[in-house]
């Protein structure tokens, strides 16, 4: 499912995907590409005022969870990675918070309200712990989804 925004109110992951994703464009990793480098580099191939993108996060039925959503909550922009050694790792992660499940997208900055934050820094599964024997010596905690706090903001 794909949603329009104004570029003018598109995040910094929506701009980075459709510069490189939608346009083709060769986006420099350096210096970090700010929305107003994004926005002039958009603007060299693209004279519309709205883009088309995939929500960062959604609801579970698809309805992409707006910035008026997340008026008033607190928020942290994080990233999860696309790991592509595990099954499921390239896919958008489900999480449910008070009957309420968000879908965010691997491998994008994405602001997401602290409770889904929290409830994904909990999300451990133990796994085995070995000696040189390959006997279980042990059980350890890792994370389902390993995440990057890229900023808090509020």
């Amino acid at each position: 499912m794909t949603v329009k925004v104004s570029i003018g109110a598109a995040t910094l992951g929506q701009l980075l995907a459709f510069a490189s994703v939608s346009l083709g464009l060769d986006v420099p990793e350096s210096p970090k590409p700010t929305k107003d480098s994004l926005r002039a580099l958009i603007a060299t191939s693209f004279s519309g005022d709205e883009i088309t993108v995939e929500p960062e996060i959604a609801t579970a039925n698809g309805k992409p969870l707006t910035v008026e959503d997340l008026q008033g909550r607190k928020t942290v922009r994080i990233n999860i990675p696309v790991q592509e050694h595990i099954g499921g790792g390239n896919q958008p992660v489900p999480v449910g918070c008070n009957g309420v499940v968000a879908v965010i997208q691997r491998g994008v900055d994405v602001d997401v309200p602290v409770e889904y934050v929290r409830i994904l820094r909990d999300a451990n599964k133990a796994v085995p712990v070995m000696d040189k024997n390959s006997q279980i010596t042990g059980w350890t905690s890792v994370s389902i989804y390993p995440f990057n706090i890229v900023g808090l903001l509020d």
